[in-house]
């Protein structure tokens, strides 16, 4: 009897360390199935396969300069979306230029397919002229110490008269900085002179006679390649609530010798310093310089 109850004791642990091994390796194989689900949607979120492909094989750094009052967050979020969205831009250098035009450079131009570089300017009130030596400084340094040859030029703001006004007074010295391909200059406001007016009351021809770009258009480099954007918030003579559309499209009796096109966005986001905040008005940059629609 004691014999015939060891047999039957060890059956049932026998029984008892099989059913367990079989529950565990049933639960083992659940946690595995977990895991391997788990890790293949890192992987898949890890491939970001919503970025567009650019159909241009060779493109330009291109470089952000913001408007008055701005700072290096008015340009931080397109950047930001502009590197998530597209295949090939990527932020390069955060350039702060001090009001005796030195130069405080953070970041480095690496294998960047498409250096995205941002220019902050210390005293973000300064006159046109200063802005646009300090703009001068930049460029320099950029040709002389980065080798850049070309760029792309996007600004919002007073930084696309300032842009506007370097191209102007620079013409003489071009080669002393980086050719400018393309230039978008978003909201900007052309009949401005050093800062804010309100220039609703001016006809076209009154804002030819008091601006300082219109008769320097001239000295434009001619094969430039200009998309001027505007907002518009309601009404047309609004416009973005802060610059005019017949301000932000004097480019059209400034680049004459250029190839010019306007873009009006509309709704909400067109306010003026929501441009920058705006997908439509990235879509509007990524086609223009990079050809995709």
């Amino acid at each position: 009897m004691k014999k015939l109850g060891l047999i039957l004791l060890v059956i049932i642990l026998s029984t008892t360390f099989t059913t367990f091994i079989i529950l565990s390796k049933s639960n083992d194989g659940n946690v595995s199935k977990h895991k391997q689900s788990k890790t293949h949607e890192t992987i898949s979120a890890s491939f970001d396969h919503s970025k567009i492909q650019l159909k241009k094989k060779h493109s330009y750094p291109v470089v952000f300069v913001h408007g008055w009052t701005g700072t290096e967050g008015s340009f931080r979020s397109m950047l930001n979306r502009l590197t998530s969205v597209y295949e090939g831009p990527e932020r390069a250098l955060l350039i702060y230029v001090k009001p005796s035009g030195e130069l405080i450079v953070h970041g480095k131009i690496t294998d960047q397919r498409i250096p995205l570089i941002q220019v902050v300017f210390q005293n973000n009130k300064g006159s046109l002229d200063n802005q646009t030596k300090w703009l001068e400084s930049t460029m320099q340094w950029l040709k002389q110490k980065q080798h850049i040859q070309t760029i792309d030029l996007v600004t919002h703001s007073f930084g696309g008269k300032t842009a506007t006004y370097f191209l102007e007074t620079t013409s003489k010295s071009r080669n002393d900085y980086p050719y400018v391909h393309k230039f978008v200059p978003i909201a900007a406001p052309f009949s401005w002179r050093d800062g804010p007016q309100d220039d609703s009351k001016l006809t076209v021809d009154q804002m030819k006679k008091t601006s300082v770009l219109y008769p320097k258009r001239d000295q434009l480099p001619h094969d430039l390649d200009v998309l001027a954007i505007g907002g518009e918030i309601n009404k047309t003579e609004a416009g973005d609530g802060t610059v005019k559309l017949k301000s932000a499209f004097l480019g059209r009796y400034i680049f004459t010798h250029q190839k010019y096109q306007e873009k009006t966005v509309t709704g909400r986001m067109a306010q003026h310093s929501k441009l920058h905040e705006n997908p439509k008005v990235d879509a509007l940059i990524a086609d223009f310089l990079w050809g995709i629609k």
